[in-house]
C-alpha cells in the first residue's frame, strides 16, 4: 500500500495539482464520509477521482539465464555491459508523425545477457547510466525477437543500484566470459521452459519462405523497408525436425544460427536467389549439438526447441564426456 506522502507526489506528477490542494481535498473526502477513513483511505479516492491508478501489480525477481518470452512483471538485476547512441528518425505514418528515438542496451549477471530496448519517453528511466553500472529493470515485460528474448520497460522503471547488492554481480569481463550452462538432454527428456543442449540430426527440413527482414537501424521486423529508417535486411529462418533415436522435436533456428546450418549469409542467399529449401536437404542426416530452450506452441499444444546455438560435433569430446559418465556410474555403482 503506498503511504500518504507517496500518493501526493504520484497526483502532483500525474495532474500538476499542488501538495496543498491535494491536502485541502482529501481534508474535504474526509468530511464528506463523516471522518470515518483515514488520510490515505481519503487520498486513494482523490487519485481514482483524478484517473490515477494506484494498484501495484504484482512482481518477482529473476535471474537473466532463466528469463524467456512472454514473462511479465518481472524485476531483474544486472551489470550494463553495452550501450547503444540514442537513434533519432522521422515517422511517417499518418497516425503518428514527428521524431522518434530509439534506446538499446544489454545487461548481464552470473547467468546471461540481455538486451534492454527503450522507445521515445522511455528513455528518460535510462538517468544517466553508464557502462559498469548496476540497474534494477522493475516491472518489465520480455518480448522474443525472433529466438532471443528482449526486456521492455513501458511500465516499468530502472533504478541504480549500490552497494553491496552491486557488488555481489560479476565484473563486465567476468559476465562476457559467462556462457549460459546447457545441460545435456535427451529428447524425450525435454520439458517446457528448460534450457538444454541436445546431439540430434535434422530429419526433416519444412519447405517455408526462409526469409524475414529487419531493421538494420531500431532491429524491428518489416515486412518491406522500415516505414521508419527506410532500410531494410534478410534474415533467415529454418524450421524442421530433430531427432537423436530418444525422440524428436520441432525445431526452429534464426538468424545467424540458420547461416551456420545453410553455409552462407542471408544476404548472400536471398541476393543470389538460392533455393534454401533444396541446400538444407543435404544437411539431413548430419548431426549437430543444438543449444537452446524448450518452448510450447500453443496452438498445436506441442514442445517446440528455440535454438541458440549451434556447434558441429567434436567426436573427441563426445568420447570424453561419455567415459566421463561411465566412471560416475561406476563410483556411484561402487559406493552403493
Amino acid at each position: 500500500m503506498y503511504t500518504l506522502e507517496e500518493i501526493l507526489e504520484k497526483i502532483e506528477e500525474t495532474t500538476g495539482m499542488k501538495r496543498e490542494e491535494a491536502l485541502k481535498r482529501i481534508e474535504e473526502k474526509k468530511r464528506e464520509l463523516s471522518n470515518l477513513i483515514s488520510d490515505e483511505g481519503a487520498a486513494y479516492i482523490l487519485a481514482k477521482d483524478l484517473g490515477i491508478t494506484l494498484i501495484k501489480r504484482k512482481s518477482y525477481d529473476i535471474k537473466i539465464g532463466d528469463i524467456v518470452a512472454g514473462m511479465k512483471n518481472i524485476n531483474v538485476i544486472g551489470r550494463i555491459t553495452e550501450v547503444s547512441e540514442v537513434k533519432t528518425f522521422q515517422r511517417e505514418e499518418s497516425d503518428e508523425r514527428g521524431e522518434g528515438k530509439l534506446l538499446s542496451f544489454f545487461i548481464g549477471d552470473d547467468t546471461g545477457i540481455i538486451r534492454v530496448v527503450l522507445w521515445d519517453d522511455e528513455i528518460k528511466k535510462f538517468r544517466g547510466f553508464s557502462k559498469g553500472d548496476v540497474i534494477r529493470i522493475v516491472d518489465a515485460y520480455v518480448r522474443d525477437n525472433f529466438g532471443f528474448p528482449e526486456l521492455r520497460v513501458s511500465r516499468g522503471e530502472i533504478e541504480l543500484v549500490t552497494g553491496e547488492d552491486a557488488k555481489k554481480l560479476p565484473t563486465i569481463e567476468e559476465i562476457e566470459k559467462i556462457e549460459k550452462e546447457y545441460t545435456r538432454y535427451n529428447i524425450s527428456e525435454l520439458e517446457e521452459g528448460r534450457y538444454a543442449s541436445i546431439r540430434a540430426c535434422l530429419v526433416q527440413v519444412f519447405d517455408i519462405n526462409p526469409f524475414f527482414f529487419v531493421c538494420p537501424e531500431c532491429n524491428e521486423v518489416v515486412k518491406e523497408e522500415c516505414s521508419i529508417h527506410k532500410k531494410r535486411k534478410p534474415m533467415l529462418v529454418v524450421s524442421g525436425v530433430a531427432d537423436d533415436g530418444t525422440g524428436n522435436i520441432r525445431i526452429v533456428i534464426f538468424r545467424e544460427n540458420a547461416e551456420k546450418i545453410l553455409g552462407i549469409s542471408a544476404k548472400e542467399a536471398f541476393e543470389s536467389n538460392i533455393n534454401v529449401y533444396n541446400e538444407l536437404q543435404k544437411m539431413l542426416g548430419k548431426d549437430f549439438i543444438f543449444k537452446g530452450y524448450v518452448k510450447r506452441n500453443r496452438i498445436y499444444d506441442r514442445l517446440e526447441f528455440v535454438v541458440n546455438n549451434i556447434e558441429d560435433v567434436d567426436i573427441k569430446k563426445e568420447i570424453e564426456k561419455i567415459e566421463k559418465e561411465i566412471l560416475e556410474m561406476e563410483k556411484e555403482n561402487t559406493l552403493s
